[in-house]
């Protein structure tokens, strides 16, 4: 489910980035900002490079009541859906023109600033499993955009972090048996 999300934002993205920057078809890549050596890959060059950096459960949505789904004559405990945002970056990676990241970047800001919410209606390719997903601005200050640039091991490009919420993963895993109450007998 994360994956099928991170990769539709992708698809939006690079949908609009391909209307602005007719010659640069996929401007957006989905990819780590750096490679496990600690160098920058060739294929992120000249790319918006789109980067989970965290994933954080929903408080909001939490639900602790129990729920149950009648198959047959038994019904079955189920486990509560969990409620997901997926925080990511967006890094302009253009290492020979600082000026054409800055002309990226402020277009994917400008897509995400007019698209902030996304459901199967406005969205055909929207997957399946989402009800809707929004997207919006994760303010870091000065010190938190060193400590995530430093976590991943890179060095600072100009980007911009966006919080997607909410992924709801609910498997169909079925739990326990639990007896169907048919009666009740009340004596007085």
């Amino acid at each position: 489910m994360i994956d099928q999300t991170m990769t539709f934002l992708l698809g939006e993205l690079n949908n609009y980035l391909g209307a602005r920057f007719p010659d640069s078809p996929n401007l957006a890549v989905l990819e780590d900002i750096v490679q496990n050596s600690g160098t920058g890959a060739e294929e992120i060059e000249n790319k918006l490079v789109v980067t989970l950096v965290n994933v954080e459960r929903e408080p909001i949505a939490a639900n602790t009541a129990k729920m149950y789904r009648q198959t047959g004559d038994v019904a079955k405990r189920i486990p509560q859906p969990l409620n997901l945002n997926l925080v990511f970056m967006i890094a302009a990676n253009f290492p020979e023109n600082y000026t054409d990241s800055l002309k990226v970047l402020s277009s994917a800001i400008a897509f995400f600033q007019a698209m902030p919410l996304f459901t199967a209606q406005s969205n055909p390719n929207f997957p399946d499993a989402l009800e809707r997903l929004s997207v919006e601005w994760r303010e870091l200050d000065l010190q938190a955009s060193h400590n995530l640039w430093t976590v991943l091991g890179g060095r600072y490009r100009p980007s911009v972090v966006y919080k997607a919420r909410m992924l709801i993963i609910d498997d169909a895993f079925i739990g326990a048996d639990v007896p169907i109450i048919t009666a009740t007998d009340v004596e007085g």
